[in-house]
């Protein structure tokens, strides 16, 4: 057989696997259940490897593969985490119920067949997400009625159409067909898929809005950065690192601009959404911890319950560090979005598998391979920490406790490596302009 016929053979195994593993994981109890997803993560990394040594697979075939995946994520019942049935409760909140979701939780609507599908565990939690998701939710609620199907297809098909046009995107920016793989069918991202979470949307939008605002079209790219931090504001880092990226060269025109009108647009929402009251659920969001978050280590050794505003002391700290060096050493955008985007999903007391989906799209198209290749792992690691869904004791899957421990090593390892490479950055910064200019003068004298 050819090498592009066994690479061929790889990739519908890999995309068999996902599809697989995607149907049974509802079904599968015991230490089984960890199977599918150690495969489905040795194939995608086996095959997204030998792609990137040596392309031999057809963009189309890759597309077909990427479609396919998507389509049976769609299709198959989420397993885990019930996020998208909250958002389908929200939006019914607006469009049903005329109760605001920004002060109220779906146990206020409790008779609602919707909200009787959402995890106990947040019945009295309000929305945290942006206005713009929010009123798509009510607009969508039209749609799905009171069906809990319905509303599933609806966010789960939101989830994967925000996939395929990140990688149409790209696409489009000519990447290699390593970098479609490794964006399309990455387990993580799947799974997402699967779960119809919106970080996958906020994160599509954000790399849109980055790759035109690349492309010189500042109107549509501050729209689309605006528009992803109204879906959720865990994308605010993609617009720091544009500003910052921009005005470290001295762009203080495109800086200013596109601040102003991200900022504008996300006020004047937020503003129609309710004003403080739309905001205020955001306060809440670190009173959370995690199985698989760095600050659970903590715990682990017995040293307690670390204070409830450490982790948010510790992530600034950290996304201060990333900012001096990338100010320093004039990281691009998009680079410094991705170690943003480290930061703030790694350093959390909450941490959940489909948190980076809001900054990989971007990260896959980096040149920079050290943040790109932090924030896979700690996708990766944050999927198997999780094959025991959220909110169901860790106990009852055998060695899920030591995979959560060892997910929070990764986690905190990446971070590690992300500010230690900012601290480099701030310690070997470029030559001033003062300092060049003195140069080219001293050499001109020589001359």
């Amino acid at each position: 057989m050819t090498t592009a016929g066994r690479r061929r053979l790889a990739l519908l195994a890999l995309a068999l696997v996902e599809i697989g593993w995607l149907a049974s994981a509802g079904h599968l109890a015991g230490a089984i259940r960890w199977s599918p997803v150690v495969g489905a993560l040795g194939l995608h990394l086996a095959v997204v490897g030998a792609e990137r040594r040596r392309a031999v697979l057809r963009p189309g075939e890759v597309r077909l593969a990427v479609a396919a995946v998507a389509v049976a994520a769609v299709a198959c019942t989420p397993f885990g985490s019930r996020d998208l049935f909250q958002y389908a409760t929200y939006g019914r909140m607006v469009a049903v119920h005329h109760v605001d979701p920004y002060v109220h939780g779906p146990a206020a609507v409790a008779g609602d067949p919707i909200a009787a599908e959402t995890a106990s565990g947040w019945a009295e939690a309000p929305s945290v997400y942006g206005p713009v998701f929010t009123w798509f939710s009510a607009l969508a609620a039209r749609a799905y009625g009171d069906s809990p199907l319905l509303a599933r297809l609806a966010f789960q098909g939101l989830a994967a159409a925000s996939l395929l046009v990140a990688c149409d995107r790209l696409r489009r920016r000519g990447a290699p067909g390593w970098q479609l793989l490794a964006l399309g069918l990455a387990p993580p991202v799947v799974a997402a898929v699967n779960g119809g979470h919106n970080d996958l949307v906020a994160g599509g939008l954000a790399f849109v809005g980055w790759d035109l605002l690349e492309r010189r079209r500042a109107v549509g790219g501050a729209v689309l950065l605006a528009t992803a931090c109204l879906v959720k504001a865990s994308v605010a880092p993609v617009v720091v690192a544009v500003v910052l990226a921009a005005a470290a060269r001295r762009r203080w025109g495109e800086a200013c601009s596109v601040a102003v009108a991200v900022a504008g647009v996300v006020a004047l929402a937020y503003v129609a959404a309710g004003g403080w009251s739309a905001v205020a659920p955001l306060r809440g969001l670190g009173d959370h911890r995690s199985r698989a978050s760095p600050w659970a280590l903590v715990e682990r050794v017995g040293l307690g319950a670390p204070p409830g505003g450490l982790a948010t002391a510790a992530t600034a700290a950290s996304v201060l560090v990333v900012l001096a060096g990338a100010w320093r050493a004039r990281w691009p955008a998009g680079a410094t979005a991705v170690s943003l985007g480290v930061v703030v999903c790694c350093s959390g007391a909450s941490v959940l598998p489909w948190y980076p989906m809001a900054f990989l799209p971007l990260a896959v198209g980096q040149d920079r391979s050290r943040a790109r290749t932090a924030l896979a792992a700690a996708s990766a690691a944050l999927l198997l920490a999780y094959v025991q869904p959220p909110g169901r004791p860790v106990a009852e899957l055998a060695g899920a406790s030591l995979v959560g421990a060892a997910a929070s090593v990764v986690l905190l390892l990446t971070l590690i490596a992300t500010i230690g490479e900012a601290v480099a950055a701030v310690r070997s910064s470029p030559v001033s302009r003062p300092a060049r200019a003195s140069s080219r003068r001293a050499a001109s004298a020589e001359g």
